[in-house]
């Protein structure tokens, strides 16, 4: 596994970060620097908040059914917890100007690559 890169994303109330292995949040920080999201103990559990898109659990015998934009039955595996959570994200762009919405759509792109 390569190196977590760190991705910061702030602004003058908030400061958050995730890693780019998984796009788990790391940090969660307002002005003051108190910290809002728990930051792991491993007596209890190791992780942190992980991205379980587009489920959380698993399905029987990792299968998943869909229909396509052609009204077609697609059969597909997703593994437990889903597809995102042990893929590394690539930051693509960033600047002071990039929305939420536009970054998640980034980060999903990238990582949905399958």
């Amino acid at each position: 596994m390569e190196k977590i890169i760190v991705i910061e994303l702030k602004s003058e109330q908030l400061r958050v970060e995730f890693n780019s292995f998984g796009g788990a949040l790391s940090s969660i920080k307002d002005a003051e620097g108190l910290e809002y999201l728990w930051q792991g103990n491993a007596t209890y559990w190791s992780g942190q908040a992980p991205v379980l898109f587009p489920i959380c659990g698993s399905l029987r015998e990792d299968t998943a059914f869909y229909i396509d934009d052609n009204g077609q039955e697609i059969q597909g595996k997703i593994p437990r917890h889903g597809l995102v959570r042990k893929k590394e994200f690539e930051l693509v762009e960033q600047t002071d100007e990039l929305n939420t919405k536009s970054l998640i759509k980034k980060l999903t792109r990238s990582c949905l690559t399958l």
